[in-house]
């Protein structure tokens, strides 16, 4: 395994992402040689979090355990990033049921998890080229760490809209070059202009909101089911909920509405970017 690995997994994921596979991952660290160091175990885990399959395994080929030839990986193996580990899991954990909801929409639709950044900006001709960036369903830019040592990541944000910082809720201008801190606490995330992101706190989910900042209007399908039922569209056997939100904005309101397509109107409570100051 090594840094040129985990930068190569991302342009075969997004194949096979349009190849109809859509619930596609890699094995974290590698799965034969010798284990990655810290650095890029942590970083191919902040990588590993954003796709449908999140699994670390590999292959001992000494199967005497009281031999260590270096080759396993394990969650646990480096203790000084635990923390680091933590909460990469627990940004996935928050993350489930927009997973969710975009594994219900690949299901009914095709459309991938994970998708090129073409596949949403077909008529901006830099995106063509971009290989080493994806989107995460419609909302999530996600631009991982591939580099050792690095401390800043450069990436192209599509034009057509803006873009927040996920961690800082800055807004970028599309179309351009951008440069921003890349640390093992920070990996690189921007959110859609218009998005409505299901995102767990604690015990309730969130709905995080990022208005256009003139007019606009978009809309998110969230999805659930009972967890177990095979065919949760069977009448007889499983129940599901679904339900679209919609949001809608000018340069003085904010409005968003829910439409309960099938089963309970959940509640989910809103949260708007630190700098939104319109009234809604």
């Amino acid at each position: 395994c090594s840094w040129h690995t985990l930068k190569y997994n991302f342009p075969m994921g997004l194949n096979l992402s349009l190849s109809v596979f859509p619930l596609i991952g890699h094995d974290i660290g590698g799965f034969a040689g010798e284990k990655p160091s810290l650095e890029l175990f942590v970083s191919w885990i902040q990588n590993g979090i954003f796709h449908p399959r999140f699994c670390v395994h590999s292959w001992r080929p000494n199967q005497d355990e009281n031999i260590d030839d270096n080759n396993e990986n394990a969650l646990w193996m480096y203790e000084d990033a635990l923390p680091l580990i933590h909460d990469a899991l627990r940004f996935r954990k928050r993350l489930q049921t927009y997973l969710y909801s975009l594994s219900h929409e690949a299901n009914i639709t095709g459309h991938p998890l994970i998708r090129p950044i073409v596949y949403h900006f077909q008529s901006d001709i830099k995106c063509r080229n971009q290989s080493f960036e994806f989107l995460l369903g419609p909302w999530l830019l996600v631009a991982s760490v591939y580099e050792e040592n690095a401390s800043t990541r450069t990436l192209y944000l599509p034009s057509g809209t803006k873009w927040y910082n996920f961690w800082t809720d800055e807004i970028y201008d599309g179309g351009q070059m951008v440069t921003v801190t890349a640390t093992l606490d920070i990996f690189p995330l921007f959110v859609r202009e218009g998005a409505l992101l299901p995102f767990h706190m604690d015990e309730h989910l969130e709905i995080r909101v990022y208005p256009f900042e003139e007019n606009g209007t978009s809309e998110f399908n969230v999805y659930d089911d009972d967890g177990e039922t095979v065919d949760c569209y069977n009448e007889l056997e499983g129940k599901f909920d679904l339900q679209t939100i919609r949001l809608t904005c000018n340069k003085k309101q904010i409005h968003i509405e829910t439409f309960v397509i099938e089963g309970k109107d959940n509640k989910f409570t809103w949260r708007f970017p630190t700098n939104e100051k319109r009234v809604y």
